[in-house]
C-alpha cells in the first residue's frame, strides 16, 4: 500500500507503513506501482523543480515532470519532462531529443518491454516517435491513439 500524506509544511510517500523523504509536494495522481508491484513511483517538488522517485531514489530535477509510466515487465521507466521551455521523454534516466510538447498518454512501451514510442509536438505539427526513430510529421495524430502490436514488432497510430 502507498500514499501522499501531509504533516506541517511537507510532503511525504508512505509504502507499506515506511515514511520516505519530505518534498514540498507529490504530484496529484502521479503515485504508481510497476507490474509487478514492487516499485512504486511519483513526481515530487523540491523548490521550484519537480522530480520523479522511484523506489525512494530521486532522479534528476525539471521545471515539471509528467505521470511514470513503468515497462510491462516492471524494469524501465519513462516519462515526460519540462526544462527551459522544450518538453522531451526520459527513459532510464536518459533525456530524449527535446521538442516543443509530448503527447497525452505517452510514453509507452511495447508489450515486450523493449521499446518505447511517444507523440512529440514540433510547432503545429505532431509526429510519433520510435526509439528514438522520428517518424512522419503530421497535422494531428489521435490522443490515445498510439499502440504496439502484441508482439512488440509493430506501431500504430
Amino acid at each position: 500500500m502507498a500514499y501522499a500524506a501531509k504533516a506541517g509544511n511537507h510532503w511525504f510517500v508512505v509504502v507499506n507503513g515506511k515514511k520516505e523523504k519530505p518534498h514540498d509536494a507529490i504530484m496529484t495522481g502521479s503515485l504508481t506501482f510497476s507490474p509487478d508491484s514492487k516499485r512504486v513511483a511519483y513526481a515530487a517538488k523540491g523548490g521550484n523543480k519537480w522530480s520523479v522517485v522511484v523506489n525512494g531514489r530521486k532522479e534528476k530535477s525539471y521545471d515539471i515532470t509528467g505521470a511514470v509510466t513503468f515497462s510491462p515487465d516492471s524494469r524501465r521507466v519513462a516519462y515526460a519532462a519540462k526544462d527551459r521551455n522544450k518538453w522531451f521523454v526520459v527513459v532510464d534516466g536518459k533525456e530524449r531529443k527535446h521538442y516543443d510538447g509530448i503527447g497525452a498518454g505517452t510514453p509507452i512501451f511495447t508489450p515486450a518491454s523493449k521499446r518505447v514510442a511517444y507523440a512529440a509536438v514540433l510547432g503545429a505539427k505532431r509526429r510519433v516517435v520510435v526509439d528514438e526513430r522520428e517518424e512522419k510529421l503530421y497535422d494531428d495524430i489521435g490522443a490515445g491513439s498510439l499502440t504496439f502490436s502484441p508482439d512488440s514488432k509493430r506501431v500504430a497510430y
